[in-house]
C-alpha cells in the first residue's frame, strides 16, 4: 500500500473505519480500504510512537502456523490444554485473529493490549473477576480494573464479543470515550504502519528513536553512538513458502547508516564462527544479508519453510524426549502403620 492510499484513509478526523464508509471516501482504492477495515491501527492511541502487530488469522492459514497449532494444541502438550480449560474454552490459536500492541516513546511506557477475535464475554469477565478485577459499568463498557495498581497492565475491558483492550484503567477509559470518533494516529505513522501491515504478518513500526526508550547514558562507546544515530524502525516477518525477516532502520545519515551495516556484519561474522557445532544456525547467519540504501540501513533473512517446519518438529521432540527422561518426583514418606490393631494412624496434617 502506498502512503498516499492510507493517508487517504486515516486523514480524515471524523470518519468511521467501517467498509462502507471507507469504500465512498477512497472508491479508487477498494483492495486498500476493504484490508484495512479489519485492522486494529484506526483505534491506536493518539500518542502511539511504537506499534507491534500480529495478525493471528493469516498465520493460521500458512504451512507453518497449521504446524505451530497442531504441535500446540496436540494430545502431548498438557500444559496448553490445562491453560485452555482453566480459561473458560478460550483457545488462542482459534479465537485470536489479530493483536495490535501500541505505546508511547519514553522509559517504562505504559503499553496498550487490542485483542480482536471471538469472545465469551460472560465467561472472560467471570475470569477477570476470579483473577481479583473489580468490575464496573462506563458508557456501557465493563471494565474490570486491579484495584490500587496504577501503571502497568491493570484493567482490561471486552468491549463487545470481537475486541478486547487491556492497560492502565485510564488508558481503558480513555479508549471507551474515543469509540466512534474515528482514527486518531497521526498521519505518518499511520500511514508507515499501513504498509508495513500489509507485507507482513508479524510487525512492528517504531517511530521514534530507540533511544527514547533508555535512561540517560545507558548506550556509550561507538556502538552506543551508532544506536543513538537511528531515528526510526522497522520490522516485519512474512510467513509463505519463505518466511522472511526485514528490518529498516532510518538513520541520521547515509555514513550512520554505513557504520550500522558494517558493525552488523561483524557482529553476525562473529556469531557465525562461534556456531560451528550447530549446522542450523551457522546456515541461517550465512544468509543474513545487510545493506544500506541512503540514511536507511536494511537488513532481511529468508529461511525456506521446510528448514522451519524442521527445527519445529524438532525442538518439540527434543522436548519430549527430555520429559519422558526426567524421573518421576519420589512420593511424599507417609507415617508407619500402628501395629496395635486398636489404634488408627491418621495422616500427618498439611502444612
Amino acid at each position: 500500500m502506498e502512503a498516499g492510499q492510507v493517508r487517504c484513509l486515516y486523514n480524515r478526523p471524523h470518519m468511521r473505519t467501517s467498509t462502507a464508509v471507507a469504500l465512498l471516501s477512497c472508491a479508487v482504492l477498494i483492495p486498500a480500504a476493504l484490508a484495512a477495515d479489519s485492522s486494529l491501527l484506526g483505534l491506536a492511541p493518539a500518542d502511539s510512537d511504537v506499534l507491534i502487530g500480529i495478525n493471528f488469522k493469516q498465520i493460521r492459514e500458512s504451512n507453518f502456523g497449521k504446524l505451530i497449532v497442531a504441535q500446540m494444541a496436540g494430545p502431548g502438550n498438557a500444559a496448553f490444554k490445562a491453560f485452555v480449560d482453566q480459561a473458560g474454552g478460550f483457545d488462542p490459536l482459534r479465537d485470536l485473529d489479530e493483536a495490535l500492541i501500541a505505546a508511547p516513546a519514553k522509559q517504562n511506557p505504559n503499553a496498550f493490549l487490542m485483542l480482536r477475535g471471538h469472545f465469551d464475554v460472560a465467561k472472560l469477565s467471570q475470569l477477570a473477576a476470579a483473577g481479583g478485577m473489580m468490575g464496573a459499568d462506563y458508557h456501557g463498557v465493563r471494565i474490570m480494573a486491579r484495584a490500587g495498581q496504577q501503571g502497568g497492565f491493570s484493567a482490561v475491558a471486552v468491549v463487545d464479543s470481537s475486541l478486547i483492550v487491556g492497560g492502565d484503567e485510564a488508558g481503558v477509559r480513555a479508549f471507551v470515550d474515543r469509540r466512534g470518533q474515528g482514527p486518531s494516529l497521526r498521519a505518518a505513522i499511520a500511514a508507515k504502519a499501513g504498509e508495513v501491515s500489509q507485507a507482513n504478518d508479524i510487525w512492528m513500526v517504531m517511530h521514534a528513536a530507540p533511544a527514547a526508550f533508555a535512561p540517560p547514558g545507558a548506550a556509550a562507546g561507538p556502538m552506543g553512538d551508532l544506536v543513538q544515530s537511528i531515528e526510526q524502525v522497522t520490522l516485519g516477518v512474512k510467513f509463505g513458502t519463505d518466511i522472511v525477516i526485514s528490518v529498516q532502520a532510518v538513520t541520521h545519515t547515509p555514513k550512520d547508516a554505513e557504520g550500522l551495516v558494517a558493525a552488523l556484519r561483524l557482529f553476525s561474522g562473529m556469531a557465525a564462527a562461534g556456531q560451528k557445532d550447530n549446522q542450523r544456525v551457522a546456515a541461517l547467519l550465512q544468509r543474513l544479508k545487510l545493506d544500506s540504501e541512503g540514511s536507511t540501513a536494511k537488513l532481511w533473512l529468508t529461511i525456506p519453510e521446510a528448514e522451519a517446519e524442521a527445527a519445529v518438529r524438532d525442538a518439540m521432540a527434543a522436548q519430549m524426549h527430555a520429559k519422558a527422561a526426567s524421573p518421576a518426583p519420589a512420593p511424599a514418606p507417609s507415617e508407619p502403620a500402628s501395629k496395635d490393631p486398636d489404634v488408627v494412624t491418621l495422616p500427618a496434617p498439611k502444612q
